[in-house]
């Protein structure tokens, strides 16, 4: 039952902050970055300490504060955006994703030969499913 309570706040949510503008919406999810930042003690901690690890002494601990909470900001904007992803059309996709080489990947798909796609794994990377679309 907690499942489906949690499903429905996130439906309800998602029809909301596709009602909104863009830059609203993700002033949004920057918030929640920011609420979810001081609420969540645990992940926050997991996070400093990651960055503690990676950056040593190279950083300040308030550097490092920094760096921690703009994680969760950008989380936050992260989570907006997978939430728009439907209402999202080509040409909205096209101004946010840089694609190198998609005429290759036609090229390869007529000639019905195997590849490999290779793809960052930085920002938003969910959007990588809307290239299918791009590529008919």
């Amino acid at each position: 039952m907690f499942a489906y309570l949690q499903f429905l706040i996130v439906r309800v949510f998602s029809f909301f902050i596709n009602l909104l503008p863009e830059v609203l919406a993700l002033l949004i999810g920057r918030w929640l970055g920011i609420l979810s930042f001081y609420l969540d003690r645990e992940h926050r901690g997991v996070t400093i300490q990651n960055l503690n690890i990676a950056f040593g002494n190279e950083k300040s601990q308030e550097e490092i504060l920094t760096i921690a909470r703009r994680t969760f900001q950008n989380l936050g904007m992260m989570a907006v955006e997978f939430l728009r992803i439907p209402k999202m059309d080509l040409d909205d996709f096209k101004s946010k994703v840089s694609i190198e080489g998609l005429e290759d990947i036609r090229k390869i798909i007529g000639e019905r030969k195997g590849g490999l796609l290779l793809h960052a794994h930085i920002g938003n990377w969910q959007h990588i499913g809307i290239l299918a679309r791009l590529i008919e």
